[in-house]
């Protein structure tokens, strides 16, 4: 088995041994192996100074490190594959805004407040009621309302706890990760959206813009003209439909080498049991329908704005990049509590193109 190695400002380093020590917890450093995390580790370290301080130790023989990194990616001389990972360099300005966020936050206590809990209780007491519904009452009408709840409740938790932001325990984030396990795999969408997407963010290695095609075919105005877009209107909305079982999928094929492989099986052993234990296979698909399909439409179609992937495939710099390639909006508290935010902004994006 090919080291472990991750690569830093065009270096390499080895932090097997430090893995379990990381005082952000062990879960990023496992999940990078053998990624270019240098965008990372400017935007997750809030006193980037005192991290900067640490690296040297780690560092290894430039070529030590690339016989690692190529082995493992399969780049020998005679393959024509592409390194998955672009090689940026620090970002001198996105530093120094660190350094002006670290030094308001300092000596602040950031965490959930207590009616945040609340309301994370309140919607777990709604999933005990609807799933209830769903496998007790067999109804079809739960169904639609457990493909309601995982979108708007389950997603998010395992979005923030994924992020280690929703709460200050690291215990409860890594329990709250595998809240979605039946539609997603999520070592693999980890991989999707915590490294690919946030790190080249609108670029050619952002895996985030495929998904977006998949439920809005010719939504990149620039990409080739096909015959089979002349009828999206047709079927856009199925495969918008079909977005968890597609991920499902598709995270995995994309993101194997990096995701365990005993993780993989029990992932999919998750998978195929929601539908066993369900009322019948057809209750399954109309939880993944609904959620599969208020997903597509609602959020992950906000994740990409077509005006500015121009800009981000340039790679001027993680902060540029990630400035350039986000949209600002301001919507009332019902809008947002509706989860209509996403949409609407994406509505205005467009309307304004079109006009």
């Amino acid at each position: 088995m090919t080291k472990s190695v991750w690569r830093i400002n065009k270096e390499f380093y080895d932090f097997s041994k430090f893995i379990k020590k990381h005082p952000g917890g062990s879960d990023y450093i496992e999940t990078t192996k053998f990624c270019d995390i240098t965008n990372l580790l400017q935007s997750h370290h809030l006193d980037h100074k005192r991290m900067l301080k640490f690296l040297p130790a780690f560092k290894i023989d430039f070529k030590e490190g690339g016989k690692r990194w190529d082995e493992f990616h399969g780049l020998d001389k005679d393959s024509n594959k592409e390194d998955p990972f672009p090689s940026p360099s620090w970002d001198p300005e996105y530093l120094e805004l660190k350094e002006e966020v670290n030094q308001f936050f300092k000596g602040k206590n950031i965490k959930t407040p207590w009616y945040g809990w609340v309301w994370y209780f309140c919607w777990f007491i709604i999933f005990l009621i609807i799933s209830k519904l769903y496998f007790v009452d067999e109804s079809y009408i739960a169904a639609i309302l457990m493909g309601v709840v995982a979108h708007s409740f389950l997603w998010f938790i395992l979005h923030e706890s994924s992020h280690v932001s929703l709460s200050n325990n690291n215990n409860i984030n890594k329990i709250c990760s595998f809240f979605l396990s039946p539609f997603v795999m999520i070592s693999a969408w980890r991989m999707q959206h915590d490294i690919f997407h946030h790190q080249f963010t609108n670029s050619k290695y952002d895996q985030d813009i495929d998904f977006v095609h998949l439920s809005f075919p010719n939504s990149d105005k620039r990409k080739e003209h096909k015959s089979c877009y002349t009828y999206q209107y047709l079927y856009h909305n199925i495969s918008g439909a079909l977005y968890t079982i597609a991920t499902y999928a598709s995270n995995y094929m994309r993101n194997y080498r990096y995701v365990n492989n005993l993780s993989a099986v029990l992932y999919f052993i998750v998978f195929l049991s929601f539908f066993i234990v369900s009322p019948t296979i057809l209750h399954a698909l109309i939880v993944h329908l609904v959620a599969s399909f208020l997903f597509a439409f609602f959020s992950q179609i906000n994740h990409i704005h077509e005006k500015e992937l121009s800009m981000g495939k340039k790679r001027q710099g993680f902060l540029l990049s990630q400035i350039s390639t986000s949209v600002n909006y301001k919507t009332p508290l019902w809008v947002r509590v509706l989860n209509l935010d996403l949409f609407l902004s994406r509505v205005s994006s467009e309307s304004q193109q079109t006009l």
